[in-house]
């Protein structure tokens, strides 16, 4: 026997004389034995142990040797079996081994022979298991280097993602299609970004999670997964033990996935501050367990990175009452679409417009309800507006437009 290995010997013999014999032949520290006195013995001992080698006999008082073979074939390929009967034939004996066994043998047998028989069926056993294993572990390796391959893709696409100001939405959206081709299309995402005050979420984009879900269109900070995600700084799943179930509150009320098994809150975070939260739903609890590797490998990093990026251009460009893009970033554009105009001869448009008796309004009924129809009236200049055309907050209640290709006459 090779040293350090210590196989399992499955004997199937109903004759006690001869089942002492074996446990003469090998030693308990070289094999162990597994003894069965009938063909029902000895085939759930083939569906409860590993076995390496059986020896059976032929005849037994509930069927035959060959119902042993057919079902060791069958559960454990690797192992090896050896037969032995008094009342074989040449026949019989080429018969078995053309349906697997490793040797006949005729009772009385020398034990040297038997001895040796089991030797060589011992090896060729293991080697039949180790290179079944290997091939396991290549297997499985090849899935690992898939996966890594596609992370390292979806790592490289979230990196050259652009980073203007154009759309911030479109850049959510990119990343999000990016991240679900990492996760698998049966694991649903959304992306929900913090607010300015920094008490509420608010959702950005998502992919997989229809209306049926129940997905909010805002999440306060605290309760739920999302809330203990925060808390933690760390992704937290729910069917963990301690872990709440509910999604997150709204108003009070904690939310769940609707139609999903499971669901994950992973924190997207910036020097210290959540800048957002990603949540992960799955209708079946297993295919969770690849999407939450991949929320915490670097493609969940550069996913982060990539939504940080987006706020910073928000932030920097965008103005935090109206939603409108703000003053600064008002006169870079207005720089580039006049010379745009200047160089192809088109046409350009500048309106500029305030509210009247805004001050009036703000002192008779409060600075809240003035922000409120400021948020009206920019939210009307949107809804109307082309792609190519350019909204801002000029300051206070002073609003612009640049129309590109628009004349006086519109």
């Amino acid at each position: 026997m090779t040293a350090g290995y210590r196989p399992n010997i499955l004997i199937v013999e109903d004759n006690a004389s001869v089942r002492d014999l074996f446990e003469l032949v090998f030693e308990p520290e070289s094999a162990r034995l597994l003894h069965a006195t009938s063909l029902g013995a000895g085939l759930r001992l083939i569906g409860s142990e590993r076995i390496d080698l059986a020896i059976v006999d032929y005849w037994l008082p509930d069927g035959d040797g060959g119902e042993v073979l057919r079902a060791l074939r069958e559960a454990q390929p690797h192992a090896q079996a050896i037969l032995a009967t008094a009342w074989g034939s040449d026949r019989s004996a080429n018969e078995m081994v053309k349906q697997g066994a490793f040797a006949y043998l005729k009772k009385p047998f020398d034990v040297e022979t038997l001895r040796v028989h089991a030797q060589r069926a011992l090896l060729l056993s293991r080697l039949a298991w180790e290179n079944e294993h290997l091939q396991t572990s290549m297997q499985r390796f090849g899935e690992e280097v898939s996966s890594w391959e596609k992370e390292v893709e979806a790592v490289r696409r979230l990196a050259a993602l652009p980073s203007g100001p154009e759309d911030t939405a479109a850049h959510c959206r990119s990343a999000m299609e990016i991240l679900s081709q990492a996760v698998g299309e049966s694991v649903g995402l959304a992306y929900y970004a913090s607010s300015v005050a920094g008490d509420e979420l608010s959702i950005r984009c998502a992919t997989g999670l229809g209306p049926g879900a129940g997905l909010p269109a805002s999440l306060l900070t605290e309760g739920g997964l999302v809330g203990r995600a925060l808390e933690e700084h760390r992704l937290v799943t729910s069917g963990a033990e301690g872990e709440p179930a509910g999604l997150g509150r709204e108003k009070g009320s904690l939310l769940q996935l609707n139609g999903f098994a499971a669901a994950a809150a992973y924190p997207i975070e910036m020097k210290g501050r959540c800048v957002g939260v990603l949540v992960a739903g799955c209708p079946e609890g297993p295919c969770l367990g690849r999407a939450e590797e991949i929320l915490q490998s670097s493609v969940g990093r550069f996913f982060g990175l990539a939504m940080q990026n987006a706020f910073l251009m928000e932030a920097a460009t965008v103005d935090g009452l109206t939603a409108l893009h703000n003053r600064r970033y008002f006169d870079l554009r207005l720089e580039q679409e006049v010379s745009r105009a200047k160089r192809h001869g088109r046409a350009l448009t500048l309106c500029l417009a305030d509210l009247d008796r805004f001050k009036s309004l703000n002192d008779t009924h409060g600075h809240i309800f003035g922000d409120k129809v400021l948020r009206g009236v920019s939210g009307c200049w949107q809804s109307g507006l082309r792609k190519s055309d350019f909204a801002a907050r000029y300051g206070g209640e002073e609003l612009a437009l640049i129309l590109p290709e628009t004349s006086l006459a519109g």
